[in-house]
């Protein structure tokens, strides 16, 4: 699987464990319109889908507002699997998600 392959409400596991949803064609920040985004109680965060190689992994560009991460750091924010819903009307409903891909190391 390809970060192209990526669908809106799909649902992809970082390697820290995190899990994030695909938001594609979102107006979420400036010109950042494909997003990973991430709501459990209290723990929020949203990450620009463009900071990821095609074959998922996190590469880091530094900005005027972050330095940036050591390599291994990097390494944490690499997509590990992603799952797909099985219907449409349980988006966001963590038992019906079906793994369709998982990294192979």
């Amino acid at each position: 699987m390809k970060k192209s392959d990526l669908r809106t409400g799909m649902r992809a596991t970082l390697r820290n464990g995190r899990t994030y949803y695909v938001m594609l064609g979102t107006d979420l920040d400036y010109d950042q319109k494909d997003v990973l985004v991430r709501k459990i109680g209290s723990d929020t965060g949203w990450m620009p889908l463009c900071q990821y190689d095609d074959d998922m992994r996190f590469h880091d560009e530094p900005d005027d507002i972050l330095p940036s991460m050591p390599e291994e750091n990097n390494r944490m924010w690499d997509i590990m699997m992603v799952e797909a819903v099985r219907k449409a009307e349980c988006l966001f409903m963590p038992h019906d998600y079906l793994i369709v891909w998982e990294r192979k190391e």
